[in-house]
């Protein structure tokens, strides 16, 4: 993302026209990152689970499972830790006055794609969705409305959602124009 974003010094309409393109096929694949873990609790479950106990390979005083726990933690604390040294950067880049509008656009639209469901964002990235709905560029406004749209309904899940699992599990693609079930 960052560095398609610094290569707004180059002027040259093809450039600008393949960065475009990139950072759009870039976000249309893109996932939204969220580190709510799963859990399924079940008696069949839990039943299974010792069943395969009694062919397990690892000695009964094993510590195979606080370590498996362990990297698991790494692994969300680094997602988190990476999300929160990007997000940042990405505004700066979109917030800058010297940024090209075009790359303003691709940077908002970097920022919509990085909202996530299972933290609040930053104020200032809030601030910054805000602004950009009385932008006068249409397709800020535009993106600025789908990003704002994405965070109320984010913030409303968290709110009303009874557990973690269910703010996981909830769609974000309804089309009836219902609420989801919380």
């Amino acid at each position: 993302m960052l560095a398609l974003l610094r290569c707004q010094h180059q002027e040259k309409p093809s450039i600008q026209n393949l960065v475009k393109s990139i950072s759009h096929d870039f976000i249309i694949r893109v996932v939204e990152p969220s580190t709510i873990r799963a859990t399924v609790s079940s008696a069949s479950l839990e039943r299974a689970v010792e069943q395969l106990d009694a062919f397990a390979v690892a000695e009964p005083g094993s510590d195979l499972v606080a370590r498996v726990t362990a990297k698991a933690q790494g692994r969300v604390r680094q997602k988190d830790e990476a999300y929160a040294a990007l997000v940042p950067q990405v505004l700066a880049i979109a917030q800058s006055p010297s940024t090209h509008w075009r790359y303003s656009i691709v940077a908002l639209r970097f920022v919509r794609a990085l909202i996530r469901r299972d933290q609040p964002l930053p104020l200032d990235v809030v601030r910054f969705m805000g602004e950009q709905l009385v932008s006068d560029l249409p397709a800020a406004r535009s993106h600025a409305t789908l990003a704002m749209t994405k965070l109320l309904f984010f913030i409303k899940l968290r709110t009303l959602c009874a557990s973690p699992e269910k703010v996981r599990r909830a769609s974000t693609d309804r089309t009836d124009g219902a609420a989801p079930a919380v």
